[in-house]
């Protein structure tokens, strides 16, 4: 912090302001002088700021996986078993974080980094799977983020907001028509995230999933409606509601007939503005457990971050550092 003393007719100042350092200098006539220089932190200054970006990123981290648990526990092709697949979801996320930091330390990009002790469960673009599948057995998705989008009940039933949906077939075609076009097994399961912020600054956002299953009982033999069809996926969440209906939609092409499946809105979470979200599949090619990759998206049509309290590393990390280095932290990399 800086201070200031009187020198002649304007006061002087010495001491760390923003990315300047003053320093005060008596010249030889005994008068006082004004010095600014770049500011350059101390080598141990430096190893502050360092782990204390370590220890928001882990805390970021942390904070979303306790919400998406279940999802981290099956999302990592290379991960033989929960432990381990959630170790590597741990990983992966904590390197594109800390990465993040570095590449943009005084910039808005695609994290909402947090301040220690207040939200720390925030928004961004986290990793949620990675595999080497290369295609999911679902047609697409949809999204109405936006409160002036909710359609109205009779339109949308549910006032859902964000899922994925399945082109409805011909009505010759059969259970098992329906899942060879898709690529759908009975051990195929669809796991959906979505993030949503909430209207309020103070409070923490929300990260939701959806496990869709496939329902043993239904045969591949039975005709392909839209009743046996509703009936083939089983779903549940963690938190939502979820919904599901059959209408055209505007996300399908040329507006086709399609079975969809989301998260619905509650009157209980109307502050909440939902914000990022993606799916991926887990399922068994040639008796071979396989899994596509997939990673939080913009649910808003200009694909921005427009909507959250975005804030960047170089004002959050102040937070973590102890003893405190005010904000703006000077960049330490």
């Amino acid at each position: 912090m800086a201070s200031g003393r009187v020198g002649g007719t304007k006061s002087l100042v010495s001491g760390k302001v923003g990315d300047e350092f003053y320093t005060i200098v008596q010249e030889p006539n005994g008068s006082y002088t004004q010095k600014v220089s770049a500011y350059v932190p101390t080598k141990a200054q430096t190893q502050t700021v360092k782990l204390a970006v370590q220890q928001m990123c882990t805390g970021m981290v942390e904070a979303m996986m306790k919400q998406l648990k279940p999802l981290a526990q099956v999302g990592f092709q290379s991960g033989v078993n929960k432990s381990k697949s959630l170790n590597a979801f741990s990983s992966y996320n904590l390197m594109l974080l800390a990465r993040e930091a570095k590449d943009y330390w005084n910039e808005v990009h695609e994290f909402e980094f947090a301040t220690k002790g207040e939200r720390i469960r925030t928004g961004g673009r986290y990793i949620l799977s990675s595999g080497t599948l290369r295609y999911n057995c679902f047609d697409g998705y949809f999204a109405y983020p936006f409160p002036d989008k909710w359609i109205d009940p009779l339109v949308m039933p549910g006032r859902m907001h964000f899922g994925i949906f399945f082109l409805m077939p011909p009505s010759s075609w059969t259970i098992g028509q329906f899942m060879e076009r898709l690529k759908l097994t009975y051990s195929t399961e669809i796991w959906i995230a979505q993030y949503s912020t909430n209207q309020d600054e103070d409070v923490e956002g929300e990260y939701v999933w959806c496990r869709i299953t496939l329902n043993h009982n239904i045969r591949q033999s039975d005709p392909a409606n839209e009743e046996n069809i509703q009936a083939l996926f089983e779903y549940h969440s963690n938190k939502w509601g979820l919904g599901q209906f059959c209408r055209p939609t505007e996300f399908a092409p040329s507006r086709k007939y399609a079975y969809c499946i989301g998260f619905r809105w509650e009157s209980d979470i109307t502050d909440y503005i939902p914000v990022l979200g993606k799916a991926f599949t887990v399922t068994y090619v040639n008796g071979r457990k396989m899994i596509s990759s997939a990673r939080l998206d913009y649910l808003n049509d200009d694909h921005d971050i427009e909507w959250g309290y975005w804030r960047y590393p170089a004002d959050c990390v102040s937070s973590w550092t102890n003893p405190r280095i005010p904000a703006p932290v000077p960049y330490p990399y």
